[in-house]
């Protein structure tokens, strides 16, 4: 039958794949009011944070995170933000003591940001802030992981020329 959360949901990420992001945003920031099914009112936030300007795009991730705190995403998108607006030390900060386990949820989880995302932000942040050997020590981590996309890949080992 007619679910209006999740119809409200889904709307929301077909004006996103339409390319409509403000459409998107408001569908998105609907649906997170209507509260219900956790996991989709912390997708919901999170998109909706992604679609917002910055800086008031960093408090909402942070309320995404708040909202899921098992669920690194919003602060993956977070700190690699931090880092293109050389902000590293609060990009490192943030990163400090995360638990990197991925979560049991079951939409939409991103594993990447688990698996090679945050270890990859926190190398960037670690190198600009001089904690070099750390961030050597992670972007080893980070070459060692067969699964790393080759782009990725690239830019580490660029990195570590450097």
């Amino acid at each position: 039958g007619f679910d209006p959360p999740r119809t409200t949901y889904y709307i929301g990420q077909t004006y996103q794949s339409l390319g409509q992001t403000k459409l998107a945003r408001r569908w998105y920031l609907e649906r997170t009011a209507m509260g219900g099914y956790e996991e989709e009112v912390f997708n919901a936030a999170y998109r909706a944070a992604l679609l917002a300007p910055w800086p008031q795009q960093a408090v909402e991730l942070m309320a995404a995170w708040e909202r899921r705190p098992t669920r690194l995403e919003p602060i993956h998108a977070l700190v690699a933000e931090l880092n293109r607006r050389d902000m590293h030390h609060a990009a490192y900060a943030l990163l400090a003591d995360l638990n990197l386990a991925v979560p049991d949820d079951f939409m939409y989880v991103n594993a990447d940001v688990w698996l090679w995302g945050l270890p990859f932000q926190r190398a960037i942040a670690a190198w600009w802030v001089g904690k070099r050997d750390e961030a050597r020590v992670l972007n080893e981590g980070l070459l060692a992981n067969p699964d790393l996309p080759a782009h990725i890949r690239e830019q580490v080992e660029r990195n570590m020329a450097c």
